[in-house]
Formats: C-alpha cells, sequence, structure tokens
C-alpha cells in the first residue's frame, strides 16, 4: 500500500514537471518565432523601399517616380557640355528641362489627387480639375518661322492641346450623365404615380357605368323636351300673334327649356368632376346612393313632363276651339266691350288661365327639386374635394 502511493506520488510529480517544460519550451518557440518575424520584415523593407512596378503600392509608386524626375531634372540642369553649338545645346536642354519639368508636375498632381480621393473619393472630378491644370503656352518674343515650326513640332504643346480637348470631352460627358440622371428621377418618379392612379382608375369604372345610364336618361329627356317643343312650335304656328295665353305657353315652355339645360350642364360639369377625382371605396357607395336619388329624381321629371304635355295638348284643343272663330276676328278684344260681346270666352280665358296658373305652380316645384339637387351636387363635389 505505501509503495503504491509512494508511485503515484512520483508520476504525479513527473507530470507536473513534464507540463512545465512542455510550457516553457512553447514559450520559448514563440519568441523565437517573433523574432524570425522580425528579421524577415528588416530584411524585406528595404526591397520594397525599391517600388520597381505599380504593384508595390501606387502612392510609393508615385514617391518613386517624382524622385527619379527630381534627378532627371538636376541632371538636364548640370548637363549639356558637349561638342555641340551653344544655341543648340541650349534648345535642348530648354526642351528637355520643360518635359522633366511639366512631367514632374503632373506627377505631383496625380499624387495629391490619390491622397485626397482617398479621404473623399466623391470629389474625385473636382480635385482633378483644380489639380489638373495645364500650364498656359509661352508667347514667342518675334515671329521667326523656324521658331514656330519648333514649336508647332513640339511634343508638349501638342500634348497641352490633346489635355485640354480631352477636358472638354470629359465636361460634356458628365453633363450629359447628369441630365441622364435626371431623366431618370422623372421617369421614376411618374412611374410611381402611374402605380398610384391605376388602382383608382379601376376602381372608377362602376362610376363611369353609373354615368354612362345617367347619359341615357338626359337624352331621353331631352328627346321628349324636343318633342314638346315641337309641339309648341305646332301650336304657335296655329295660334294668333296677340294670343296671350300662346305667349304664357311660350314662357312656360321657354323656362322649362332653360332649366333643362342648366341641369344638362350640371349634369356634364358632374361627369367631369367625376373623371378627375379619384374617390376612395367608402365614397363610392355613398356616390352611388346619390345617383339613384338622382335617378327617381329624373324619373319624377320624366312624369312631370309627361303630366305638362297632356295638358299642353287639351290647351292646344281649347286654343283651336276658340280659333274656329272667324280669322279676321281678333280672339281677345281690349275693354269691355269684350266682355260685352262674348261673355263665354271670357269664361273660357278665365279657366285656361286657371290651368295655367297651376301648370307653373308644377314648374316652380320642378325649380325648387332640382335646387335641391343642384345642393346635393355641391355638397358631392366638396367631400370629394375634401
Amino acid at each position: 500500500m505505501d509503495v503504491v502511493e509512494v508511485l503515484f506520488f512520483v508520476i504525479l510529480e513527473l507530470a507536473v514537471l513534464l507540463g512545465i517544460a512542455v510550457f516553457v519550451l512553447d514559450r520559448k518557440r514563440r519568441q523565437l518565432q517573433a523574432q524570425v518575424q522580425e528579421l524577415t520584415r528588416e530584411e524585406s523593407a528595404p526591397e520594397s523601399d525599391v517600388f520597381e512596378s505599380i504593384t508595390s503600392g501606387y502612392l510609393p509608386y508615385l514617391e518613386k517616380l517624382i524622385l527619379e524626375s527630381r534627378a532627371q531634372l538636376e541632371a538636364a540642369g548640370d548637363g549639356g557640355t558637349g561638342t555641340e553649338t551653344e544655341t543648340e545645346t541650349e534648345t535642348a536642354e530648354d526642351e528637355t528641362t520643360l518635359a522633366i519639368r511639366y512631367r514632374l508636375s503632373l506627377l505631383e498632381s496625380e499624387k495629391k489627387v490619390t491622397e485626397r480621393c482617398n479621404d473623399y473619393p466623391e470629389k474625385r472630378w473636382e480635385h482633378v480639375t483644380e489639380l489638373f491644370t495645364p500650364p498656359s503656352a509661352p508667347v514667342p518674343e518675334d515671329d521667326d518661322p523656324e521658331l514656330e515650326e519648333a514649336e508647332s513640332n513640339n511634343p508638349l504643346l501638342k500634348a497641352q492641346e490633346q489635355i485640354k480637348r480631352l477636358e472638354s470631352f470629359r465636361d460634356k460627358f458628365f453633363s450629359m450623365k447628369k441630365q441622364l440622371r435626371e431623366l431618370e428621377a422623372s421617369r421614376q418618379k411618374l412611374t410611381e404615380q402611374l402605380e398610384i392612379l391605376m388602382p383608382e382608375a379601376e376602381r372608377s369604372e362602376e362610376l363611369r357605368a353609373l354615368l354612362d345610364t345617367m347619359n341615357g336618361q338626359r337624352d331621353r329627356l331631352q328627346a321628349e323636351l324636343d318633342q314638346l317643343e315641337s309641339q309648341s312650335d305646332e301650336l304657335a304656328k296655329t295660334a294668333t300673334q296677340n294670343t296671350p295665353v300662346q305667349e304664357q305657353e311660350n314662357e312656360s315652355s321657354s323656362a322649362l327649356t332653360k332649366q333643362i339645360d342648366k341641369q344638362n350642364r350640371k349634369i356634364s360639369e358632374l361627369h367631369h368632376l367625376v373623371d378627375d377625382l379619384n374617390l376612395e371605396a367608402e365614397k363610392a357607395e355613398e356616390l352611388q346612393s346619390r345617383f339613384k336619388q338622382f335617378e327617381l329624381a329624373s324619373r319624377d321629371m320624366n312624369m312631370c313632363i309627361q303630366v305638362l304635355e297632356e295638358e299642353n295638348q287639351f290647351l292646344q284643343e281649347q286654343i283651336k276651339s276658340l280659333l274656329e272663330l272667324d280669322e279676321n276676328e281678333p280672339v281677345y278684344h281690349s275693354g269691355a266691350s269684350a266682355d260685352a260681346e262674348n261673355p263665354d270666352q271670357k269664361a273660357q280665358l278665365e279657366a285656361l288661365q286657371s290651368e295655367l296658373e297651376g301648370k307653373d305652380q308644377q314648374i316652380k316645384s320642378l325649380e325648387e327639386k332640382y335646387a335641391s339637387m343642384e345642393q346635393e351636387y355641391l355638397t358631392l363635389y366638396e367631400e370629394a374635394n375634401s
């Protein structure tokens, strides 16, 4: 028993020592890996500063090109001591120096644009137009043809002209692109409005059907009114011009005609209003009930017109019976002589007058009905607008 315990403690101590050794070795391994990585970075850092290509990084590559251009500019300023003549040497030095300076300015501008675009990429073209400004061409002092020919063959001036043309093309391109975006936005808005209006147009089919029914009733009433007017015209042809009964009949017919025309105008106005309005579902039911009320009122008006037509026929027969007198003798005489000569005619005229007064009352009642209908249409129009 004692031997087992001793062995157990020995094994436990060995396991603890083994764990400590593994921990220490792992820590040393990590330290060695860190040192190796640092050495690798130190060895690769000088090579990365070379930036032989653009894949090493755009900004470092631009810095490398700028340094090379500055070195070339310094070399061009120090050189030029050969066997050539002084004039040719100065001309070559000037052209080389201008080209190197222009290249250096372009590289510096490109570097600034890249740095700014990293912070504000949406303003890239603003930075480009601000920094890439081509230098103005030098003004010649004299009109030397050899100098003009040299300038025409100068690649720097040709490059400047090409840059100007490219800038004008760029401005036109972006203006057209902006207009295209505006047109696309307006088209999108119109599409959304059309999608909103399409369901309203589908719901207005029932209203159009009701309006067609109303138009049919209006045409029927207009036909009956035309028939009544034709009968009144025939009665006017047979009666004498100084007949007061006929004048009152014509006045009542004209008043009724005006009232019908007014109602037709109201119906046409209602037709346009209903076409322009986009009523909701719950208001469409209320509009249908109002149209039914209008249909009932139109039927009442039709019945009234039929009654008036019958009364006009009765009056026509009465007037024809009065016109059976001598054509040279007027139907109505002025003063008391007419009353003394023909008392029967006076009684008939009074009866006709009373009947016409009754018709006037009926016409007034019709006018009141139409006024109430107009008020209902105005109320409906206000509710639809609200």
